[in-house]
């Protein structure tokens, strides 16, 4: 029986929060429009919804997965890769963005962010396969227990 596939994505937290926001942002326009208007509200809704977009793109389509012997990744930002675990070369961190990064010969590097939901399980599952990644302290969200 083939094992279950490992996967990396941002947990219900962060996309709970992002509907949060939206509410919060379309509550706020709509008391704008009603006591300064519909330029000023416009102007709002430009100032929030691009960013919030971003968010919501981030947050709900980033998708990473290991089954068998492959890497697949999922991501709005450039089409989906199926990368082989032997073409991994390291693993590394980086502290600015907080992510580990898994570098490959082939196939560029995938970006694993520290916030993602079993990222600790895509790393644990590379080291097994003979890929080790550095033990850093990082910033961990507190969403990330929701």
């Amino acid at each position: 029986m083939p094992t279950p596939p490992v996967v990396a994505r941002y947990g219900t937290g962060p996309k709970a929060m992002t509907i949060g926001l939206a509410v919060a942002a379309s509550g706020l326009a709509v008391g704008v429009y009603r006591t300064e208007g519909a330029a000023d509200a416009a102007i709002l809704l430009t100032l929030f919804l691009p960013p919030l977009a971003l968010l919501a793109v981030e947050f709900w389509f980033i998708r990473i997965e290991i089954s068998g012997d492959n890497i697949r990744c999922s991501s709005p930002y450039r089409p989906s890769r199926s990368i082989p675990i032997t073409d991994v070369t390291h693993i590394d961190f980086a502290s600015l963005p907080q992510w580990f990064r898994i570098h490959t010969n082939d196939h560029g590097t995938v970006r694993l962010h520290g916030y993602l939901a079993g990222l600790y399980d895509v790393l644990n599952h590379l080291e097994s396969a003979g890929h080790p990644f550095p033990r850093v302290k990082h910033v961990r969200s507190p969403l990330d227990s929701i």
